[in-house]
């Protein structure tokens, strides 16, 4: 999966990757005060090809920082891979 982030309204760039059966991720640089908002997308490099597919996004998860902290994505991440897992089986 991979892991993006929009800080404050501004275009979402990626943060992490996680594997497929990964149920929490760690953000790993402090982050800074405002709106923090996350999407994930399932991703997959073909062998042969070399070829990237991905699936659609996933909906979004906001938080909005007071202090300096990190964040722990493990409800979202769960709920998400029980979206995928009910929707590919």
């Amino acid at each position: 999966f991979e892991i993006e982030r929009s800080d404050n309204g501004a275009p979402f760039s990626m943060v992490g990757e996680v594997g497929p059966n990964a149920t929490t991720w760690i953000e790993p640089a402090p982050l800074t005060l405002g709106t923090k908002t996350y999407r994930v997308r399932a991703a997959l490099v073909v062998p042969e090809t070399q070829e990237k597919l991905v699936s659609e996004y996933s909906n979004t998860a906001s938080i909005i920082f007071g202090v300096r902290s990190s964040l722990v994505m493990a409800p979202f991440f769960t709920s998400f891979a029980r979206m995928l897992a009910s929707s590919t089986g």
